[in-house]
């Protein structure tokens, strides 16, 4: 049996880098895309406070450290 020592600043970094395909923020399809739902679930998230989001002008995106929020808020 071998026993493999657990290194936090590893696991940080893999968590860190399977957001880094995500745009800095992405568009209400990315986010669709990134997480397999349609597009009007995100906006249900949105629209609910689930999902943050930020408006650039008159569009809607969501920021890769708020999908990161969403996603780690559903694992816990």
């Amino acid at each position: 049996m071998q026993v493999v020592a657990m290194n936090p600043q590893a696991e940080t970094r893999e968590r860190s880098d399977q957001y880094s395909d995500f745009p800095l923020a992405g568009t209400v399809g990315a986010v669709a895309e990134a997480l397999c739902v349609s597009e009007r679930t995100v906006w249900n998230l949105i629209n609910t406070g689930q999902l943050g989001s930020i408006r650039v002008r008159r569009s809607v995106r969501v920021t890769r450290q708020q999908l990161r929020d969403f996603i780690e808020a559903q694992e816990g």
